[in-house]
């Protein structure tokens, strides 16, 4: 799975520049666990599931990748705005990958949360890779 993460990580620092999802998660994307005082906003991907696949001719892994974006500001459209961003980033993107290719990565669904004063919008994505 680590091909999986670091595909995932590669995308999202390849989006550079003002509007972007690299540039405006200024506490960064984090794999799993996110340092305590880390800075809003900020995401977080996580691995739900995996499952083995194969053909006679290929070997798959098929994962539910879940992010979550944190921001403490009081405005709901800022974390809206990050939504956008991350899901124009991995909808039905390619991930590079180094010993598999990436066969799709599609959203399944999101959901909208507010606890206390921090909103968190989590992001489910169904990834299918095939190893080279």
């Amino acid at each position: 799975m680590n091909d999986l993460f670091k595909g995932i990580y590669t995308k999202y620092k390849s989006s550079t520049g003002a509007g972007s999802l690299y540039a405006d998660l200024t506490g960064g994307l984090h794999n799993t666990a996110v340092p305590q005082g880390t800075a809003y906003p900020y995401a977080a991907f996580y691995l739900i599931s995996n499952v083995p696949h194969w053909t006679f001719d290929a070997t798959m892994e098929n994962s539910i990748v879940q992010f979550s974006i944190f921001d403490d500001d009081s405005n709901v459209s800022d974390i809206g705005d990050l939504y956008k961003e991350l899901t124009d980033l991995y909808d039905w993107t390619d991930l590079t990958l180094d010993n598999y290719s990436s066969v799709f990565l599609k959203r399944e669904s999101s959901n909208l949360l507010k606890n206390e004063d921090v909103w968190q919008y989590v992001i489910s994505y169904r990834t299918e890779i095939q190893k080279t």
